[in-house]
């Protein structure tokens, strides 16, 4: 039998100037190179590892088959206190690893995700607009823009966003952005910090 704690010396030199981050397949990949499992555990593995990168994979589909394989994965990640076999908690368990763990920090990325996927969104209508300033366009863009700040309405509690705020995010200038929050609606530092990801203090 091998042993599994007992790496090579170069295994050991190699980890040292390895990355902090790892993707999941880079990790699924490293862990089912070093150890040897029964078949029932390495059956447990594919089935997260399947799930890890269909959450991953689709987190920003909205429509069809990859927002279902979403969803699925996501219900299965978070759905807590499960009998089954095969639940996210169990697997978790009998491989070793902390289930709330591994659910905090997909959620964490999941959150990071959909930020900066946004902020990319906004910079590139704000990059078009800067084009075809003039033009029909530039100003649907604009519209449509300004109805995707779900998210601020809900903290300002019925009020419309101001067109200063509308027009710092338009510009992608989230500091102005969060500072206008706090003068013009009334948000705390840490709300508009937090609402905008940016140190509002």
């Amino acid at each position: 039998m091998v042993d599994q704690s007992a790496l090579n010396i170069d295994e050991k030199i190699a980890s040292l100037f390895q990355p902090d981050t790892l993707l999941a397949t880079q990790y699924f990949d490293n862990l089912r190179s070093k150890t040897l499992w029964e078949p029932e555990k390495r059956l447990m593995l594919a089935i997260l590892e399947d799930a890890v990168q269909c959450f991953q994979d689709n987190v920003l589909e909205r429509s069809g088959k990859r927002e279902r394989l979403f969803e699925e994965a996501q219900e299965w990640i978070l759905k807590e206190n499960d009998d089954w076999v095969f639940s996210f908690e169990n697997i978790c368990e009998v491989l070793g690893f902390s289930a709330q763990y591994v659910r905090q920090g997909l959620l964490r990325w999941k959150e990071r995700r959909l930020k900066h996927h946004a902020r990319q969104t906004w910079q590139e209508k704000a990059m078009v607009g800067s084009v075809v300033a003039g033009n029909s366009a530039y100003r649907r863009a604009r519209k449509e823009l300004a109805m995707s700040f779900s998210v601020v309405p809900l903290l300002l509690a019925g009020q419309s966003i101001s067109p200063e705020v509308r027009e710092a995010l338009l510009e992608n200038r989230l500091q102005d952005a969060a500072i206008l929050l706090m003068q013009k609606h009334g948000l705390s530092c840490i709300e508009a910090g937090h609402l905008l990801d940016v140190s509002a203090c």
